[in-house]
């Protein structure tokens, strides 16, 4: 009996023992099975994406940025009981996240490689904090949510091609958020979801985004204000001229720094799946046309610096026909049966012929040079995606081709390209790197400007394109009250991407041209595809200009000019013969303001302080009515404001 005792006590603390070296060896040399198993219980690994960077213009504001949302997952072992039915599940969330039915119901079954029911598969990614209520009011086991960065446009369709958008997974996808992807977007982390005691998926909350760096934001070039003015004068255009498409830049003439860049018709950057891939297209820098005419003003501008012309050169347009071995070269006008010109002339009345000419003058070589100098044939190097370096063709050329190319066909360019060669003849003679980033960051420093033309070419350029948009010229209706204008109208035809050739009766309507022209601030070029009603550049694409130009000015400003010897610039004796009568690029007098159309309503659009600003230049008195930008003026005629001495401005 006595050993019976004492073998149930050793053997007792032997059991015990044993179980506490176990429980020891677990403890302090725990199996990795075992550890597998618990890390398999208890968590579940997931990539989670950083909060993305905002995306600003240039006066700080907000273009792109991101919002909490969250994201519902499921784990269908969970509810996987008798109390759930995985149908009416399937209907209830079908309901509430609008994703269908059958989608669902084949998540909540999907099975992994085991043939085992998956523990974890998201329903929806991102939805709002309403949807995430409801959700919760369902009181279904086995569902959570992730808190997950959102990224929404506040402005909806605003600069759409530009800033581009993200895809589901947070990754830019098209525009600037996926040239700088990497900028804005920061490293994705993995993040360990925590189970409970029974393998329930416990929710996430932000706090875990708040112990990583986020992506950095960017500050763009652009000014929204004279964005959103962009995009509404070219979508009037599209509809007023039953036009397919309509495009327009505005650079910095000295800078060459982007500061509106659109294309209509437009997306909405919230639902970029809901258009067609080519309305995501930006067009700006992705395709390359024929410029027509506006490229006169570069092979003018090289034939001046090359010293084979002067303003007042005389050219025989050979009543508007030139034959040129077995073709013949027109003016685009069968009324303009143009004898003797000046060089000046022939870039004022768009001579087709005259071009022709002064290009034969130059010869293959040294035309192309200077084009290749201006630009053309090669990438800007903006930082955006997909940009096109054009089409010039370094083959010898006929002299047809030769003649072609002087006025914009047989050579393509994008309308970046043409706008920077433009901002080159206003600024001075600089061709500069166009840039869309406000503020350095890793690798954005841009090369130095290289000088393309002379000081004195660029001046004298700036003259004869002002005499472009004087009365009597091609550019009249790019004139802009109170302001010099200079630039040039083009109008090419369309090419045929499929038969060859060009498309019969389809044209594209531009100008191109910068303000004020004797001391240049903006750079603006538009473009009308397919116009119906008109398709002239001087009809359709200059009034854009006018408007666009006046807008951006008077937003910078600058008040209408009273003229004074300051604001003449000096005729260099060659002008001893233009277009005009005798040697002066203004026919007004000292003391009166420049320009012919004198309206108030001008002002349109302006903030307060914008148009008190132009009115005090007038000497004008004023009473503001309501708050916001300015909607009308009483009265809108000048010389009736100038007789009542008090002006009504409308805020709306």
């Amino acid at each position: 009996m006595k050993g019976r005792i004492v073998f149930i006590f050793v053997s007792i603390v032997f059991l015990w023992g044993g179980l506490v070296f176990r429980s020891a060896q677990l403890q302090v040399f725990p199996d990795q099975k075992f550890i597998k198993l618990k890390k398999h219980q208890y968590k579940k690994m997931i990539t989670v994406n950083p909060r993305r960077g905002d995306i600003y213009d240039r006066n700080h504001k907000e273009l792109a940025t991101t919002i909490p949302a969250y994201s519902l997952f499921v784990d269908p072992y969970i509810l996987n009981n008798k109390k759930n039915n995985y149908k009416r599940i399937a209907r209830k969330l079908a309901r509430i996240t609008r994703v269908s039915q059958r989608k669902i119901l084949k998540k909540l079954k999907a099975k992994n490689s085991k043939g085992k029911l998956k523990r974890f598969v998201w329903i929806k990614r991102r939805i709002s904090e309403d949807l995430k209520h409801k959700i919760n009011k369902l009181k279904l086991r086995g569902l959570g949510f992730i808190e997950e960065p959102l990224r929404v446009y506040p402005n909806d369709h605003l600069l759409s091609q530009v800033i581009g958008y993200v895809g589901k997974s947070g990754k830019g996808l098209e525009g600037v958020e996926l040239k700088f992807n990497n900028h804005l977007s920061g490293d994705p982390i993995k993040v360990a979801l925590q189970k409970d005691a029974r393998g329930r998926p416990l929710v996430l909350d932000g706090a875990v985004f708040s112990k990583r760096p986020a992506g950095k934001d960017l500050e763009l070039t652009v000014d929204s204000e004279i964005q959103f003015y962009l995009e509404k004068e070219l979508e009037k255009s599209v509809i007023k001229f039953e036009a397919d498409s309509a495009q327009g830049i505005v650079l910095d003439a000295q800078t060459s720094e982007i500061i509106a860049m659109a294309n209509v018709p437009r997306f909405n950057n919230n639902k970029p799946d809901h258009y067609l891939p080519s309305y995501r297209r930006n067009r700006v820098v992705t395709d390359a046309l024929e410029p027509g005419s506006t490229m006169k003003s570069v092979v003018i501008a090289s034939a001046l610096q090359s010293g084979i012309i002067k303003p007042n050169t005389k050219i025989n347009c050979e009543n508007g026909k030139l034959k040129v071995g077995r073709r013949t070269i027109s003016e685009a006008d069968d009324t303009h049966n143009f004898k003797q010109l000046t060089v000046n002339e022939v870039l004022s009345l768009s001579s087709n012929v005259g071009t022709s000419k002064i290009a034969f003058k130059m010869g293959q070589k040294s035309l192309l040079n200077s084009l290749k100098r201006f630009g053309f044939g090669k990438k800007t190097g903006v930082d955006l995606v997909g940009e096109s370096k054009g089409l010039l063709s370094e083959k010898k050329w006929s002299q047809h081709q030769l003649a072609s190319i002087s006025f914009g066909h047989g050579v393509s360019a994008t309308m970046l390209q043409m706008a920077n060669a433009y901002a080159a003849i206003a600024n001075g003679g600089i061709l500069n790197q166009p840039t869309i980033i406000k503020k350095d960051y890793v690798g954005s420093k841009r090369p130095a400007g290289k000088r393309i033309i002379s000081e004195s070419v660029s001046k004298t350029m700036r003259i004869m394109l002002n005499f472009a948009t004087a009365k009597g010229s091609t550019g009249y209706n790019a004139r802009v009250a109170g302001y010099q204008v200079a630039g040039k109208t083009g109008t090419a035809q369309k090419v045929d991407f499929i038969k060859g050739g060009y498309e019969r009766g389809k044209y594209i309507a531009g100008f191109a041209g910068f303000i004020p022209a004797h001391d240049p601030k903006y750079v603006v070029y538009v473009t009308v595809d397919n116009p119906q009603k008109s398709y002239y550049g001087s009809t359709v694409a200059a009034p854009i200009f006018s408007k666009v130009a006046g807008f951006a000015i008077r937003k910078q400003g600058l008040a209408p000019m009273l003229l004074s010897e300051k604001h003449f610039t000096k005729m260099p004796k060659f002008f001893n013969e233009s277009p005009f009568g005798k040697s002066k690029n203004v026919e007004l007098k000292k003391g009166e303001v420049l320009g012919e159309d004198e309206s108030l309503l001008t002002l349109k659009g302006l903030s307060l302080r914008a148009a008190i600003r132009q009115l005090d230049a007038y000497d004008l008195k004023y009473k503001v009515i309501g708050q916001g930008r300015v909607k009308k003026i009483i009265p809108s005629n000048l010389d009736l404001a100038r007789s009542k001495k008090r002006v009504k401005i409308y805020l709306e």
